[in-house]
């Protein structure tokens, strides 16, 4: 008897021991108190009466009044009732209600909540309260709406844009019930406040059986929303599917009516007439995030085509993130078959009969952000994406349209795919893209297109015939110019493009005709005659009547000096007038003096390659004496000048001017080097005159200073 009455009283010290130690501050002891008392409950035998009222006086005691609460106690009640469950009444949960709302009274907690969680013992407390609801009984959902509702004002009161320290446990007592919570959360969807919270729930990933819950509620939830014509819930909507998402990637593939309404409420937000503030509507931005995650999980084309139409109405918005996304998800894919599947829908949806269905700023759109970039990719890889098959659409689909083509009475090409509801420019634009297509197909697969050479050439001539727009006449000239260079094309017809570009006016196109030209001119000895000297006078008389070519004209000399090799001595002698006029000059720009000096490079490649020629046992065409000492003369003085306007120079400009000054140096050493040129004459008494006149004028800038 006494054995036993010393073991009972032994048990019930190690009892009180255990739950003294589930209230310290240091985890490692609650945690051992914890598995200690976890060992003494695992019999089926329940603990005495006498040992539990021990054990729970304390915190019980504590519970009686708000200001007694402590976050230890709190902690250890936890921790108990996860251990003893069927010892606790769900009476307790009204006892924590009442704790929780003196605690979170706004007119004390609104100052506390302004400064730090880790400072703010109010906020520690709550958390406590919370975190034992998901323990109590299961008829414990009697508190969940005045719970929800308190947390809700919490959350408010603390500005929360994320998950707060109150979501977890929330999430866990929301998780046990998870239809009735649904039904709370749909219901107060206007309620920002309750959307908040819902999001920080989700996102703190403690309610999966909720998230279940609302994507069983597809159509209630959501469809309904996307369809109400006031779109008052929109924006909630997508910011709760945005979380479902992000916690789970595949759950918009897996509802489809979910997707389907979000495509639906975005095709009629985009095709409807455009607003005149160019804000887009909140729910825009958050709708993109939901496209561009779903798509991360399934690569959908369909959807990716819907996405571009968010290009369309001009909006103030931020698509950097998305371009990004779209070059690297879909643009430089791996996958040859999806890329192949981005065009052909594309094509299917330029040949629709009704152009309503599929606005032409929408193609345009595409044709420039999506599909050139795709079919440029596969070809600069090396990939199959473009096949006999995509050749046959753009055959029929774009090319023999532009080629049967009626003049309306404005004298414009009548075709599907220039039709605009908006403004005629989005014509020129669309223009351009189909332009700029043809041309990269022309210049990566010619041996697809042999069967339909005809019509491409064609379409490039009424394109470029009949615009009144400068820049799409030149996309017209590039096009042309790719298809001489790829096929066959008789001689007047080359002629004819060369002396529209050569002629060419206007800043703005200066660099497409110089794209055009440098894909012209290396094919001038495939498509002419090899006697034909036609064209270089055409250049020679541009030179003469129109001097502000010369940098167009010598830029491409400079290029392709092979081309112009045979030709030389009609341009030569223009060149070395053009050295003194445009390298000299005292207001000549840095870009004209490094022109002048490619000149002289050009001309002493010449010369070489002249000197290591017979044409008949004879030497072929080379400069004259004084057109050698011309270009020496030139040399010279510009190394004097470059010495003389050192002075001036700030140091940004310093650089440049001695990378000229090493430049004409090299070439005066070239020359007068031991397979230079023989007759080059240098004149000491030239330069003597030019440095004297420096030093004069250096010494007069010195004194008055």
């Amino acid at each position: 008897m006494a054995w036993e009455r010393w073991t009972l009283i032994t048990a019930c010290s190690v009892v009180g021991v255990y739950f003294k130690a589930l209230y310290a501050a240091q985890q490692p002891i609650k945690q051992a108190a914890k598995d200690g008392l976890q060992a003494l409950t695992s019999s089926n035998q329940r603990l005495p009466r006498d040992f539990l009222q021990s054990g729970l006086r304390p915190i019980l005691t504590s519970l009686s009044e708000t200001s007694k609460l402590t976050a230890q106690g709190l902690d250890g009640l936890a921790q108990l009732m996860e251990l003893l469950t069927n010892y606790f009444r769900v009476e307790l949960g009204q006892r924590l209600v009442h704790h929780y709302k003196t605690l979170s009274d706004p007119a004390t907690f609104r100052v506390e909540a302004a400064g730090l969680v880790s400072d703010n013992d109010s906020l520690i407390k709550l958390v406590g309260l919370v975190n034992i609801f998901h323990l109590l009984p299961q008829t414990a959902n009697m508190y969940l709406p005045e719970l929800l509702d308190e947390v809700v004002k919490t959350e408010a009161l603390l500005l929360s844009a994320a998950p707060t320290c109150l979501s977890a446990p929330l999430g866990k007592y929301l998780n046990r019930y998870p239809a009735e919570t649904a039904d709370i959360f749909v219901s107060k969807l206007e309620d920002l406040r309750y959307v908040r919270t819902l999001r920080n729930v989700i996102q703190s990933g403690s309610a999966p059986s909720l998230v279940e819950e609302l994507g069983r509620r597809t159509t209630d939830f959501i469809v309904a929303n996307f369809s109400d014509e006031t779109h008052v819930h929109v924006l909630s909507t997508l910011e709760i599917m945005n979380d479902l998402l992000a916690a789970d990637p595949a759950w918009l593939s897996s509802h489809a009516e979910a997707y389907e309404a979000l495509l639906a409420l975005w095709r009629g937000e985009f095709t409807k007439e455009p607003s005149s503030s160019p804000m887009p509507a909140p729910w825009i931005r958050v709708g993109l995030q939901v496209f561009v995650k779903a798509l991360k999980h399934d690569k959908r084309v369909d959807v990716l085509l819907q996405l571009f139409l968010v290009h369309g109405h001009g909006l103030a918005l931020d698509l950097s993130e998305l371009n990004h996304f779209v070059h690297e998800a879909f643009i430089t894919s791996s996958d040859v078959e999806m890329r192949r599947t981005i065009v052909t829908e594309f094509m299917s949806m330029f040949a629709e009969a009704e152009p309503t269905r599929t606005p032409a700023w929408h193609l345009e759109r595409l044709l420039h952000g999506l599909v050139i970039p795709v079919v440029l990719a596969s070809f600069l890889r090396n990939e199959p994406v473009v096949d006999a098959s995509i050749i046959h659409l753009l055959a029929d689909h774009m090319w023999k349209p532009i080629v049967n083509s009626q003049r309306d009475d404005n004298d414009r090409m009548q075709v599907r795919c220039f039709a605009t509801h908006h403004s005629e420019p989005n014509t020129y634009i669309f223009q351009v893209g189909i332009l700029a297509l043809g041309s990269i197909v022309i210049q990566h697969a010619p041996d697809l297109l042999a069967a339909d050479r005809k019509e491409i050439v064609r379409a490039g001539w009424q394109i470029q015939q009949q615009t009144d727009d400068p820049i799409v006449r030149h996309w017209a000239n590039i096009y042309l110019c790719r298809f001489y260079d790829a096929f066959e094309s008789p001689a007047k017809f080359v002629l004819s493009t060369l002396a529209a570009l050569v002629r060419m006016q206007g800043v703005e196109v200066r660099s497409l005709a110089r794209q055009a030209l440098d894909i012209l001119v290396p094919a001038l000895p495939k498509r002419l005659p090899p006697d034909d000297s036609h064209w270089a006078r055409m250049f020679r008389r541009t030179l003469i009547e129109d001097s502000g070519q010369w940098t167009l004209i010598y830029g491409l000399v400079s290029r392709h000096r092979d081309v112009f090799y045979p030709h030389r001595q009609l341009l030569v002698p223009h060149m070395v007038g053009c050295l003194h006029k445009h390298g000299l000059s005292p207001f000549a720009h840095i870009d004209g003096k490094q022109l002048s000096l490619d000149l002289v490079d050009v001309l002493t490649y010449w010369e070489r390659k002249a000197s290591s020629e017979m044409v008949d046992d004879k030497p072929p065409w080379q400069m004259s004496p004084a057109t050698i000492n011309s270009v020496v003369h030139y040399l010279t003085r510009s190394l004097v000048m470059a010495i003389a306007h050192e002075v001036q120079q700030t140091p940004g400009h310093m650089k440049q001017v001695d990378a000229l000054h090493a430049r004409a140096l090299g070439y005066l050493k070239e020359i007068f080097g031991p397979n230079g040129w023989s007759t080059a004459e240098f004149k000491l008494d030239t330069v003597s005159k030019y440095l004297i006149a420096m030093v004069s004028t250096l010494r007069h800038r010195t004194v008055g200073f």
